[in-house]
């Protein structure tokens, strides 16, 4: 099966998108990828996109948009015993310097995101979004390859008339 297909679905306040990629492929491979808060649910995607098809090489993505609810926290403890850790490997290696900050801002363990959704709730939204992405793969699996092309050029040039119009309205500003 080839194809493409994209589903959303609402989860709290934020927006739940998932985009389904699949090539010929004689068994089927199943990959996902989610954000950090919903990865937990990454094998119940799996599983489902399972029951829905039969074989191909599935690409799975899957991103949050909106604004989350509650706000990112900082761990501090857990900031706390990485920079002392990292300090007392630099002080075995015989590093002069202290280890800079800056260092945990590369971390993003250590920033929490309150979700604010329940795991009903993000499978109940994932499994929507997800019948909407495989839905659409078979239609594009279905369309012959004439209206694929025409399909992907109105795209192409949709997308050069909004990139001329983002153009005109910066050199206007």
């Amino acid at each position: 099966m080839t194809g493409f297909g994209a589903g959303e679905a609402a989860l709290g306040g934020l927006r739940v998108s998932l985009e389904l990629r699949a090539v010929n492929h004689r068994y089927l491979d199943v990959r996902v990828r989610l954000p950090r808060e919903l990865t937990e649910h990454s094998v119940f995607l799996e599983q489902r996109v399972r029951a829905h098809l039969a074989r191909g090489r599935v690409d799975l993505s899957g991103h949050l948009e909106g604004a989350a609810g509650g706000g990112h926290s900082f761990d501090e403890a857990r900031a706390r015993a990485v920079l002392g850790a990292m300090q007392r490997m630099a002080d075995a290696l015989g590093y002069t310097e202290r280890v800079p900050l800056t260092v945990l801002g590369a971390m993003p363990e250590l920033y929490a995101g309150a979700t604010g959704f329940s795991p009903t709730d993000a499978r109940a939204a994932l499994d929507a979004a997800l019948t909407a992405a495989v839905a659409g793969a078979k239609v594009w699996r279905n369309t012959p390859g004439h209206e694929r092309m025409r399909i992907l050029l109105e795209a192409a040039t949709l997308a050069d008339q909004r990139a001329e119009a983002i153009a005109q309205t910066i050199s206007a500003e």
